[in-house]
């Protein structure tokens, strides 16, 4: 039961630089909130599935994910600016 992914845990540019591959991300339905950062950097993900269970994305959440083509967001009631 994963409610919440903090601020920079997957950021790229901080901790993997470049060590693995992300391509797909499918969050949990028990999500409620990406934090600020936490994808950052990723620019293979290509796909991330965000169930309607998250009310808030944080600042740049995925900024720099430049490969990201395919992104389902249903019902998220807060988005901060810069989130993608």
């Amino acid at each position: 039961g994963i409610t919440s992914i903090g601020a920079d845990v997957f950021c790229n540019t901080v901790y993997f630089y470049m060590s693995m591959n992300l391509y797909k991300v499918d969050f949990p339905s028990t999500l409620t909130t990406i934090g600020k950062e936490a994808f950052e950097g990723w620019e293979e993900l290509k796909a991330i599935n965000i169930p309607d269970s998250v009310t808030k994305i944080g600042n740049g959440a995925f900024s720099d994910c430049t490969s990201l083509d395919e992104s389902t967001i249903e019902k998220i009631k807060a988005i901060n600016p810069d989130a993608f």
